[in-house]
C-alpha cells in the first residue's frame, strides 16, 4: 500500500501585536512653584534708624505643569512690609517669574524680629520664607550715660 506522508499544516501564530492607536496617558496636574531665595536676613541697624535696609526682591517661578493663578503674598506681622506681586498669574514653562519685595519697617525698637513671608496661589498651599532683622541699641541705650560734675 502506498503511504502518504502525513503533512502537518503550517500554523502561523496569532499576531498579538496588532497596532493600537497610541494613547497619551492622562497628565495629572501637579502645580508647584519655587523661589530664588529661601530665607532673608537683613543687616542690623542701630535704634533710631530713619531708613530701613534696602528691600530684597524675591522671584517666584512656576515649576509645575499647570498655570498658577491668584498669586498672593503676605507677612505674619507688621515689622516687615511686602509689596504686591508683579503679576497674579504664571504660565507653565514660560521662563518668567513674578517678583515682590520685602523690607523691615522703619523705626523698630531694639530687638530681633523674625517673621514669615507666605506665598500662595489658587492651586497650591503656602510656601513660607523666614525673614529676620535686628535693631541694636544705640550707645546711650546700651550703657548708662553719665555726666561728670
Amino acid at each position: 500500500p502506498e503511504v502518504t506522508p502525513e503533512v502537518t499544516p503550517e500554523v502561523t501564530p496569532e499576531d498579538n501585536t496588532r497596532s493600537h492607536p497610541e494613547v497619551d496617558p492622562e497628565i495629572t496636574p501637579a502645580p508647584s512653584f519655587t523661589t530664588d531665595i529661601s530665607e532673608v536676613k537683613f543687616d542690623s541697624k542701630e535704634a533710631g534708624y530713619k531708613e530701613a535696609p534696602a528691600a530684597v526682591t524675591i522671584n517666584v517661578s512656576n515649576t509645575g505643569n499647570v498655570k498658577l493663578t491668584g498669586i498672593a503674598v503676605s507677612v505674619s506681622g507688621n515689622e516687615f512690609t511686602v509689596s504686591a506681586p508683579s503679576a497674579s498669574e504664571l504660565e507653565v514653562n514660560a521662563n518668567q517669574s513674578v517678583s515682590f519685595t520685602v523690607a523691615p519697617a522703619v523705626g523698630l525698637a531694639a530687638g530681633t524680629y523674625t517673621q514669615t513671608v507666605s506665598i500662595k496661589t489658587d492651586q497650591t498651599d503656602y510656601l513660607n520664607i523666614p525673614v529676620s532683622f535686628t535693631v541694636t541699641r544705640s550707645c546711650c541705650q546700651a550703657y548708662s550715660c553719665r555726666q561728670s560734675i
